[in-house]
């Protein structure tokens, strides 16, 4: 019975979920970058560099937009450098040597 009554729970609350919704945007809003399916690029430099993590995972530095332009410049020579280092470790993993 407990396990009717979970399932019964997460079909309530997935019902609640999908009722929420983002909200409507402007079409024509210039400020929204458009991806061309043809293969265009978008450019996202101000999310800042992508850091690759020791097990391969990717991130962002959250806090991007509130460094200085000083900070944000060690960050990314930092950050390429390290990048570096655990891509050749994990490519070397990936070889076995």
């Amino acid at each position: 019975m407990r396990r009717l009554s979970l399932v019964v729970d997460f079909f309530t609350n997935a019902a609640e979920l999908a009722m929420l919704e983002l909200p409507s945007g402007d079409a024509n809003d210039a400020d929204v970058p458009r991806l061309d399916a043809s293969g265009g690029t978008i450019a996202m430099d101000h999310l800042g560099p992508i850091v690759v993590n020791v097990d391969g995972s990717l991130a962002r530095i959250t806090n991007w937009e509130a460094l200085s332009q000083h900070e944000q410049d060690v960050a990314r020579r930092r950050v390429a450098k390290r990048n570096a280092e655990r891509l050749a470790v994990l490519k070397a993993a990936a070889n076995g040597t």
